[in-house]
């Protein structure tokens, strides 16, 4: 669920490939994939699904009001959702039958089936979920409001992940852990909601605009002011899992390609009141997710180290193919124009099944990605919903 962006847009139709087809199924497939011909409808293959922010708006009040719209501004914020199959310590008996025809002799398990041959156990298994905030945007207040506004299920938050200590993903912070943390003590939660930070000092950045650098302000969130009761704040600078393992959140990015070359203009603020060049941004993470039966998707907020450098690292720290890319490619700007081609061969390379371009990404590069990628490109826009499918 996309609270904080760029963007607006609670019209546009979704990509082709998110563009629901006749007679799709979200049950079982079949064994080929394909329609049988007795009526039984062909399986859901997209990889994504797309819901506008019109429709939501409709569906929860029924009314047609703009004040139930979110708010764009300049950072992101993204609700990610996993559900997930648990194993419980019980186990149930199903019987087991073998089903045969022309083309196929198989075992099945059915829950219950006549003329079985024998029963088997296996283990229970319950549908579980985890949520997990990425970034919170520029504004307290814009992500307070959207968040009501998308009726965000603020105490099944478990997990928040700040990308990197640049304003307009941090300071959205200030207003999210707060209520989120008191949406879980309230409901009576018993554990304590994880603040995931980067181990390095925060700090205060600058951009070099016509030759004069300019602070970022407001300062980013101090550790106190994202801590608090039933908070627990982790500083970590190595890939780790959250989220009962369902979320993947990267160490330091390997820097790779010849044309990803950080932010020119960039600066760190030292204690002394001094700046220093700090183009490579060091401290940013992504946050990667397995979906199964296709691959990985790949949510990455600025990509100051380069989308391709991002994409090609979980690739690789994963063992996965790449299923989609969500987020900002902070290809925006006269600085970094000149990249937008080679980062377009780069991602071609890696055939993702979808991208989903926000944020930072800038018109210029929307354009061309779409060129390249008609089929399977699309921009975020906050408000919407997108639900990756497993197969």
């Amino acid at each position: 669920i996309n609270i904080v962006d760029n963007e607006t847009d609670a019209l546009s139709s979704p990509c082709s490939c998110m563009t629901p087809t006749p007679n799709i199924s979200k049950s079982t497939p079949t064994n080929t994939g394909t329609s049988t011909g007795t009526g039984t409808a062909a399986p859901d293959n997209r990889p994504c699904t797309y819901t506008q922010e019109l429709v939501t708006v409709l569906s929860d009040h029924k009314i047609l009001n703009f004040d139930y719209m979110c708010h764009a501004a300049h950072g992101l914020s993204l609700l990610l959702i996993a559900e997930y199959d648990e194993e419980e310590n019980e186990t149930e008996t199903v019987q087991e039958v073998t089903k045969s025809n022309d083309n196929d002799t198989s075992t099945y398990a059915y829950a219950s089936v006549q003329n079985a041959s024998s029963t088997v156990p296996v283990p229970k298994k319950r549908r579980k979920s985890t949520q997990l905030l990425f970034d919170g945007g520029p504004d307290p207040a814009v992500w307070r409001s959207n968040a009501q506004k998308l009726k965000i299920d603020l105490p099944s938050i478990d997990t928040v992940v700040l990308s990197h200590y640049h304003v307009d993903h941090s300071n959205g912070l200030r207003a999210a852990v707060k209520d989120i943390s008191a949406a879980r003590i309230q409901s009576g939660h018993p554990d304590p909601l994880v603040v995931d930070l980067h181990k390095s000092k925060i700090t205060t950045r600058g951009l070099k605009v016509r030759g004069k650098i300019y602070a970022m302000k407001p300062d980013n969130p101090t550790i106190e002011e994202l801590g608090g009761t039933m908070i627990h704040t982790t500083l970590n600078g190595k890939g780790h899992l959250v989220g009962n393992g369902c979320f993947y959140v990267s160490g330091e990015i390997p820097r790779k390609t010849s044309f990803e070359l950080g932010i020119p203009g960039h600066f760190t603020g030292l204690e002394d009141g001094n700046w220093v060049p700090d183009e490579d941004v060091m401290d940013e993470r992504y946050v990667a997710c397995k979906i199964r039966g296709r691959g990985i998707v790949v949510f990455s907020a600025c990509s100051h180290a380069g989308i391709v450098n991002v994409c090609n690292d979980a690739v690789e720290k994963l063992s996965s193919n790449l299923t989609g890319v969500v987020g900002g490619f902070h290809l925006a700007g006269s600085s970094v124009d000149n990249r937008i081609d080679s980062t377009i061969s780069g991602l071609k390379e890696l055939e993702p099944e979808i991208l989903l371009a926000g944020h930072c990404t800038g018109w210029r590069a929307k354009a061309k990605l779409y060129q390249a990628f008609e089929y399977n490109f699309q921009p975020l826009t906050v408000g919407g919903k997108y639900v990756f499918n497993s197969m």
